[in-house]
């Protein structure tokens, strides 16, 4: 799969991805492509898509939205097609969760998984309190997910939350952590801030 963590504040988004693309088989089999590359793409300047979950996938995501100057207008049209695109890969075969991260005017992020019935969430942080999207894989479950909260919660009490960079040294630390609990997930990681105006 991979794993991507997303922290978003009023002001900033950090993103932190590794770089393994993995496929699953109809067998339930998995495979990591050769080459490292992250799992998020900037698409303008305060604008970012992630994928993970099909390789084949994000690379018809990534086709769709080449970088622009100009701000991609989020209307139910692109997060309906992008539904549609993801609905592609069976949720019995593989996970596939994308997000749509937004810090133009306001900070906002989209998420949607490719589980049967599954409908865009929308996290938008306040001064007081961060937003977190954790992306991962088949191999991380719910109590696996609340452990890698935990986890990050300890971390942030180490390295501060205060600032971006302090924010990327947990994500960073985070990703060591998640390697234990899912093999699909890469050691090297890229890291991609987007602020605000």
């Amino acid at each position: 799969m991979s794993f991507v963590s997303i922290i978003a504040t009023d002001h900033w988004i950090s993103t932190v991805s590794d770089g393994n693309l993995v496929e699953f088989s109809e067998k339930g089999t998995w495979a990591i492509r050769p080459g490292q590359k992250q799992n998020y793409v900037q698409i303008s300047q305060r604008q970012c898509i992630v994928c993970t979950g099909s390789a084949e996938l994000w690379e018809r995501i990534k086709k769709m939205f080449p970088y622009t100057q100009e701000r991609y207008v989020l209307e139910q049209d692109l997060f309906g097609k992008l539904k549609e695109i993801i609905s592609l890969v069976p949720a019995e075969r593989q996970d596939v969760l994308v997000a749509i991260l937004d810090a133009q005017e306001q900070v906002i992020c989209h998420m949607i998984s490719n589980q049967t019935g599954a409908e865009w969430t929308q996290i938008q942080p306040t001064s007081r309190r961060m937003g977190t999207l954790f992306l991962a894989g088949r191999m991380i479950d719910e109590q696996k997910i609340q452990q890698i909260a935990e986890e990050f919660n300890r971390l942030l009490q180490v390295f501060g939350k205060n600032d971006p960079r302090q924010v990327m040294l947990a994500q960073k630390e985070l990703n060591k952590y998640v390697t234990v609990l899912d093999p699909t997930v890469g050691q090297r990681v890229f890291h991609l801030l987007i602020k605000k105006d």
